[in-house]
């Protein structure tokens, strides 16, 4: 496998679990704490990114971004479906992209 490739798969494996511990302290019994946590995976993808900026281009970090803010706008938002699921959809992308910008 290709370092570069390699390294974009574990950016992105990143990504993800700082959008799953963002969203698992959301709830009502949430865990508070998380939310601060959840942060530290993204973080250091950003550093990575950083030390490595040759490898990457100017907007990759918004991408990873982007992916773990989706996560958390899906599991938090899920409930405005029961209203409309365009509606829905609409909410958790343009919440995500606020979010990444």
């Amino acid at each position: 496998m290709d370092k570069r490739k390699g390294i974009g798969l574990r950016l992105v494996f990143y990504a993800i679990l700082s959008g799953i511990l963002m969203s698992i302290a959301w709830p009502e019994r949430g865990i508070p704490v998380l939310l601060l946590i959840g942060f530290v995976p993204l973080l250091w993808v950003e550093d990575v990114i950083h030390k490595n900026r040759s490898g990457f281009p100017r907007y990759a970090f918004s991408l990873y971004a982007f992916v773990t803010f989706l996560i958390f706008n899906f599991f938090g938002s899920w409930w405005l479906k029961n209203a409309s699921d365009f509606g829905a959809a609409s909410a958790i992308l343009l919440n995500t992209f606020i979010m990444t910008i």
